[in-house]
């Protein structure tokens, strides 16, 4: 793990798959604490744990899927994280 991010926390955005999950994984690697949001919980769970058996910090942000003005945005992940402040 690089040193390059360590003491920030990164919030990645549609992190279940593809770009997003591969942004998470990057940012964790180069040391950041990373909150990932997506509409997937298994699947964000599932990066959770590689990015923490790989030596990362990673916690899933739940959100509510629904119409749009249902949408309320996250909640900040420090709620639910004890790491850095923010």
């Amino acid at each position: 793990m690089s040193s390059m991010l360590i003491g920030t926390v990164a919030l990645v955005a549609g992190a279940s798959g593809g770009i997003g999950a591969a942004t998470a994984r990057r940012l964790a690697e180069q040391g950041a604490a990373v909150a990932v949001v997506a509409r997937c919980k298994d699947r964000l769970d599932a990066l959770v744990a590689e990015i923490e058996q790989a030596g990362g910090t990673a916690v899933t942000v739940g959100v509510r899927t629904g119409g749009h003005a249902s949408r309320p945005p996250a909640p900040p992940a420090h709620r639910q994280y004890s790491g850095p402040r923010w």
